[in-house]
């Protein structure tokens, strides 16, 4: 069972992050965020426990976490169903998306030094990996959350990770969609704006996650279909 090296930050101490839970965790947060589970679908624990070959202890936690994203419903009546993404939830995301990154953007450029030399790194580490697209996803998901980091913000950095699972998730379904060179490329172009300390990083960062939203509304678009 492969996992991402993504976590969920708001998993509470209680609910136990087994191999089993973060398994069927980013299973079901896939075949959501893909369309493969469609909004209204009823997820039954047990089904979903012979469907995984697991527990129904792992599942429960599963859906409790992917609750805490957006992406499932408890019912009043019990059972959860699925709430996926709109076409509207992705451009609201995106937006929110923009702002907290932005912010960290516009706090990097209120220092007279900034150290970059980790975003760098990451995207030098994205062009070694060029010919794997799933690795590319994971050192983009770095790189934005190493950029919120870098703003040393405590709660900003609290905000951004409670997306970060699902920034990863779309990833997974969009970066195969882009050219790995426009990837690396608009990722160097955040780097270059700030170190030479530019405010058009605004632009440049609201560009390049207009694209990538572009793209997951296309996805979900043709996965309705």
């Amino acid at each position: 069972m492969k996992s991402t090296p993504w976590s969920s930050p708001i998993i509470p101490p209680t609910v136990r992050r087994s191999q089993f839970t973060t398994y069927v965790l980013e299973q079901l947060r896939y075949q959501v965020l893909s369309g493969q589970r469609k909004h209204g679908e009823r997820l039954v624990e047990q089904e979903l426990a012979a469907e995984f070959n697991v527990s129904r202890g792992p599942v429960r936690d599963a859906l409790f976490v992917l609750e805490q994203e957006g992406l499932v419903l408890s019912l009043s009546r019990g059972g959860t169903e699925v709430v996926g993404l709109s076409s509207s939830d992705i451009v609201d995301f995106y937006a929110v998306r923009y702002q907290l990154e932005n912010m960290a953007c516009e706090t990097l450029l209120t220092r007279p030094v900034r150290d970059l030399q980790s975003l760098q790194s990451i995207t030098n580490l994205m062009a070694e990996a060029a010919d794997d697209s799933s690795q590319v996803s994971i050192l983009d998901v770095q790189f934005h959350h190493q950029l919120v980091r870098l703003a040393s913000n405590h709660f900003l950095l609290r905000l951004w990770e409670t997306l970060g699972p699902v920034v990863a998730g779309m990833l997974k379904l969009t970066n195969s969609l882009w050219v790995t060179s426009d990837i690396i490329d608009g990722h160097t172009k955040i780097v270059q704006a700030l170190d030479n300390g530019d405010t058009a990083v605004s632009q440049i960062l609201k560009g390049h996650l207009d694209f990538a939203k572009t793209l997951m509304e296309q996805y979900v678009s043709q996965a309705e279909h």
